[in-house]
C-alpha cells in the first residue's frame, strides 16, 4: 500500500496554555513526521463544547498534556468531561504526564479535589452576597460545571493511572514510540522512521538517513520537508529554498503550505533578498492568517534589516495577537521597544516572556540578559538587574557579555570589587584575548584591590592582544608614573600615538610631564588638548597647576 493510500491518523491536542511550549514541541515533532495534529488556538469557555466536540468526533485520537495547571483549568476539564461521555474514551486518549505533575499519591489527588471544592465554595459565597439573583445564569452554569468536575476528577485520574500514561521525557526519549504504536503505526512505517530521523543530532548523519529513506519513498513530501529544514539548519539557504519550492509545486500532502512559505521567507531573508522574503511571509499569512511566525519574522525583517519601525511594530503586535503565549515573540518585541526607548512597556513584555516557557535555555538566557540590560542601564533597578544577569549566566555559563555587564554593575552600583573581579575573570576564561576585559581587570586590581602586579599583568596582556587599544597604555602609564616615570612616559606616548583623542591619556600625560619632568609648556599643551576632548578636566586647581587662566572649548585665552 502506498503512503497516499494509507490512512494517517489525526490527533487532537488538548493542553493548558501554561504548557504551551511543550504542546508546540509535540505538535512540531508529530507534524514533521507526517501526522496531522489539531489544536484550537482561540477556544473560549463559552464555545468550548461545540468547537471541541465537533473536532474530537472527527479526529482519531486525543493527546492530553496532563499537568497540575491542566487539572485546575475549567476549559481543560470541560474537554475531559465531554471526552468521558465518548464510549471509545479509553481508546482515543493518549495521556502525557508533564514534569512536576502531582496526581499519583492519594494525598495529591485529595489536593486536586479540594481545589475544586474550594472553587465551588467561593462561587457559592459570592452568590449568597448578591442583593439580587437576576441574570445569574452564567454563575449557576459555572457552579454546575465545577460540581461536575469535582464528581469526575477522581475517576479521570484513576483512568490515567490505569492506562499507564507516559511522562513527557519518556515519550521524547523514545521518539513517541508508545503513541505511534497505539495509533497503529508499525516500527518500520515511514512515520515511525521519520520520528527517529528528527532525533539524530549529527546533521550530516541525519542527511544520509533522509536520503536513504528517499530512495525507498521517493514521493514522500515529509521527507523532502525534513531535508529542506535540515538545509535551513545548516545555513544552506539556497538549497533549502529549492526544496521548499519543489514541495509547493508538487502539492505535497500533510504539510502546511503556509509553513513552507514562511520558511522560504527565512531563506530569502538570510540571502539578503528582503523584498522576496516579505512576499513569502505575506503569502504565508494570506494562506493562513493565524501564521504567527510569519508576522514575527516580518517584524524582525522590518526592524533589523530595513529599519522600517512602523511596519516592524505593526507586525510585532499582529504576531502577539495571533499567539500571545510565545515567549520569543514577547522577548523580541521587548527588545524593539527598548531600542525605541519605550522602557516601561519593554519591561512589561520582558516580564511576559519570562512568565512563559522557553524550550531553548540559550534563548531564555538571552532574554534574562536583555532584560538585565534594560533594568541596569535604562531603569536603574540595580538589584533586579543583578538577579537577571545571574539567571542568564546560570542558564548559559558561557554568556561572555553577561559576565562583563554584571561585573560593571557590581563595581559601579554595589562597590563590590571582589565580586566584579570574579565575573571579569570568568569572562576572561571564556574569551581570554578580549582586551577590554583585561583592561577592566587591570583597573580593578590597580584602583580598588591594591594588587599592582596583577594590574600590570592584565594591562600588558591587553596590549599584547590589541596594540591599537589605547586604554591599557593609560592604565599602565598611570601605574608606573611614581616609581618608573620614564617607562610611564613611553606608555603614555604610545597610547596617544594610538588614539590622540583619548582625554584621560592626554590629561595623565600632561601631569606626568609637569610633575616628573618639569616640561611646563608641553604639559600645558596636552592639558588643553584633554579639555577640548572632555571638559570635566577643567577645574580651577588644574588651571593653576598648568598656569592656564581661562579655558574655552576649542582653545584658551
Amino acid at each position: 500500500m502506498s503512503t497516499k493510500e494509507k490512512h494517517i491518523p489525526t490527533i487532537f491536542l488538548s493542553y493548558s496554555w501554561k504548557d504551551f511550549e511543550k504542546a508546540e514541541k509535540i505538535e512540531k515533532d508529530l507534524k514533521d513526521a507526517g501526522i496531522k495534529v489539531i489544536r484550537d488556538f482561540n477556544m473560549n469557555y463559552k464555545d468550548s463544547i461545540t468547537k471541541f466536540m465537533k473536532r474530537i468526533c472527527n479526529e482519531d485520537f486525543a493527546i492530553l498534556l496532563i499537568s497540575n495547571s491542566y487539572l485546575n483549568s475549567p476549559n481543560c476539564m470541560y474537554e475531559v468531561l465531554e471526552l468521558l461521555k465518548d464510549k471509545n474514551f479509553e481508546k482515543k486518549i493518549l495521556p502525557i504526564i508533564l514534569p512536576k505533575t502531582k496526581i499519583f499519591k492519594p494525598k495529591e489527588q485529595i489536593e486536586i479535589i479540594k481545589y475544586w471544592e474550594n472553587e465551588i465554595e467561593l462561587l457559592n459565597n459570592d452568590l449568597r452576597e448578591l442583593n439580587s439573583l437576576a441574570n445569574i445564569n452564567e454563575i449557576i452554569e459555572s457552579i454546575n460545571h465545577f460540581t461536575e468536575i469535582r464528581k469526575s476528577i477522581s475517576f479521570f485520574i484513576s483512568k490515567i493511572k490505569d492506562l499507564n500514561a507516559k511522562s513527557f521525557e519518556e515519550l521524547n526519549d523514545s521518539n513517541y514510540k508508545p503513541i505511534i504504536e497505539h495509533i497503529g503505526i508499525l516500527k518500520d512505517d515511514i512515520i515511525a522512521l521519520t520520528l527517529e530521523l528528527i532525533k539524530i543530532p549529527n546533521l550530516s548523519q541525519r542527511e544520509i538517513e533522509i536520503d536513504n529513506l528517499l530512495e525507498k519513498y521517493p514521493k514522500n513530501g515529509n521527507l523532502y520537508f525534513l531535508k529542506a529544514n535540515l538545509y535551513l539548519e545548516e545555513k544552506k539557504y539556497k538549497k533549502a529554498e529549492k526544496v521548499y519550492l519543489k514541495l509547493i509545486e508538487s502539492n505535497a500532502e500533510n504539510i502546511g503550505v503556509s509553513t513552507i512559505y514562511n520558511n522560504i521567507g527565512i531563506c530569502y531573508n538570510k540571502q539578503g533578498l528582503f523584498q522576496e522574503a516579505i512576499n513569502s511571509y505575506n503569502k504565508a499569512i494570506e494562506i493562513n492568517p493565524e501564521e504567527d511566525l510569519a508576522y514575527s519574522n516580518l517584524a524582525l525583517l522590518y526592524d533589523e534589516k530595513l529599519k522600517d519601525y512602523v511596519n516592524a511594530e505593526k507586525n510585532y503586535l499582529l504576531s502577539i495577537e495571533k499567539n500571545d503565549l510565545s515567549s520569543l515573540i514577547h522577548s523580541n518585541y521587548a527588545l524593539f521597544l527598548s531600542k525605541k526607548r519605550n522602557y516601561l512597556k519593554a519591561k512589561i513584555h520582558f516580564e511576559k516572556a519570562l512568565n512563559l516557557k522557553f524550550e531553548n535555555p540559550i534563548e531564555l538566557s538571552n532574554t534574562h540578559y536583555s532584560f538585565a540590560n534594560l533594568l541596569h542601564l535604562n531603569l536603574f533597578k540595580f538589584e533586579k538587574a543583578k538577579k537577571q544577569y545571574e539567571s542568564s549566566i546560570k542558564l548559559n555559563p558561557k554568556k561572555f557579555q553577561a559576565h562583563c555587564n554584571l561585573a560593571v554593575l557590581l563595581k559601579n552600583a554595589f562597590k563590590d570589587y571582589e565580586a566584579a573581579a570574579f565575573y571579569y575573570n570568568e569572562a576572561n576564561k571564556i574569551n581570554p584575548k578580549d582586551s577590554i576585559t583585561l583592561n577592566n581587570l587591570g583597573n580593578l586590581y590597580q584602583h580598588h584591590l591594591n594588587q599592582k602586579e596583577l594590574a600590570k599583568h592584565h594591562y600588558l596582556k591587553a596590549i599584547e592582544f590589541d596594540e591599537n587599544y589605547a586604554e591599557p597604555y593609560n592604565g599602565i602609564g598611570f601605574l608606573l608614573k611614581d616609581e618608573f616615570p620614564n617607562k610611564s612616559r613611553k606608555y603614555f606616548e604610545k597610547g596617544i600615538a594610538v588614539n590622540p583623542n583619548n582625554s584621560k591619556l592626554q590629561f595623565n600625560y600632561a601631569k606626568l610631564l609637569l610633575e616628573k619632568f618639569n616640561l611646563k609648556d608641553k604639559a600645558k599643551k596636552h592639558y588643553i588638548k584633554s579639555i577640548t576632548l572632555n571638559f570635566k578636566f577643567h577645574t580651577n586647581e588644574n588651571n593653576l597647576l598648568f598656569n592656564v587662566k581661562s579655558i574655552v572649548i576649542g582653545g584658551y585665552r
